[in-house]
């Protein structure tokens, strides 16, 4: 039976390929993966792995999503002065549950 292609519902343009490398590119960052096997679709392009290599695919994408996420998070918190107490930090909390509240 011809596997149809999902994107483009083409049916007898999916062809097997094996053990290719993919290029990754997320946020200024790159990386390649190297053994991936899966179909690709020779009407629109469009690339299906197989279990395998789509797990490889995803797992290398997130390594590259988790560091631009934690310098957009951290990178943007600016710290001016001496580093908070615990003591003020409760009161801090305090303060703010206060003022949104109107109790203690």
């Amino acid at each position: 039976m011809a596997r149809r292609c999902l994107n483009c519902s083409a049916r007898k343009h999916m062809t097997r390929f094996e053990d290719e490398t993919f290029t990754i590119q997320h946020a200024g960052l790159r990386t390649a993966v190297e053994g991936l096997s899966g179909w690709r679709c020779s009407a629109c392009g469009e690339v299906e792995f197989d279990a395998d290599s789509a797990r490889r695919y995803a797992a290398a994408g997130d390594e590259l999503v988790e560091p631009a996420q934690s310098e957009a998070v951290f990178g943007s918190l600016k710290a001016s002065g001496p580093p908070k107490t615990l003591e003020e930090m409760d009161a801090g909390v305090l303060a703010e549950a206060r003022r949104r509240h109107g109790r203690d």
